[in-house]
């Protein structure tokens, strides 16, 4: 049947973006799809050109922010808990590279012991 087929355009597909609520796992491959993505950005464009610069540019720090979390070994956000893991991450995200990480882990600290960034 025809739902039984595997790949991300199916029942699945739609149902993630139409309530991602419900389906947060399935939303997620999606977004990780390169391939899938690309097609829903043509589409996007296709609509609205503003709208798609934006969705491209939040797709494209998504897909940065799932690599640095491969090359970091975060798979949970439990992983991240720890300040100093936290601040790595922080820093690679935003400079690419772990220069800031000294700088990063005391706002961490004062955010965790309650007292703002």
């Amino acid at each position: 049947m025809r739902e039984d087929k595997e790949g991300l355009y199916d029942w699945k597909f739609f149902n993630a973006l139409v309530s991602p609520e419900e389906s947060a796992e399935r939303l997620l491959d999606v977004v990780h799809d390169k391939r899938t993505m690309s097609k829903l950005l043509q589409v996007i464009k296709l609509i609205n050109k503003d709208a798609h610069r934006v969705a491209h540019y939040v797709i494209d720090q998504v897909w940065r922010l799932k690599e640095i979390s491969d090359k970091e070994a975060v798979s949970d956000p439990k992983h991240i808990i720890p300040g100093h893991r936290m601040a790595r991450l922080i820093s690679v995200l935003l400079c690419d590279d772990l220069s800031q990480v000294n700088l990063v882990l005391p706002v961490i600290r004062r955010v965790v012991d309650g007292e703002g960034l």
